[in-house]
């Protein structure tokens, strides 16, 4: 499970200080799930920990850093 964060931030494509909403993962659910499975959880917990999505906007919805071909 993952909390859902919020922080202010201008976005690219409004050009407005707008809320921004963000994913983080629950470190305590995979410290459990690494010490269950006796450690074979860790590399996807050090995956999900490095790999993150890009907040998104609330007003218009793109995701700040990510790139469109359109």
């Amino acid at each position: 499970m993952a909390r859902t964060l919020q922080r202010m931030r201008t976005c690219r494509s409004c050009g407005v200080p707008t809320l921004h909403v963000y994913d983080q993962p629950s470190h305590l659910l995979h410290f459990f799930l690494s010490l269950l499975t006796l450690g074979l959880w860790l590399p996807i917990w050090l995956l999900v920990s490095v790999v993150r999505r890009p907040p998104a906007c609330t007003r218009c919805g793109k995701k700040v850093g990510s790139f469109e071909l359109w």
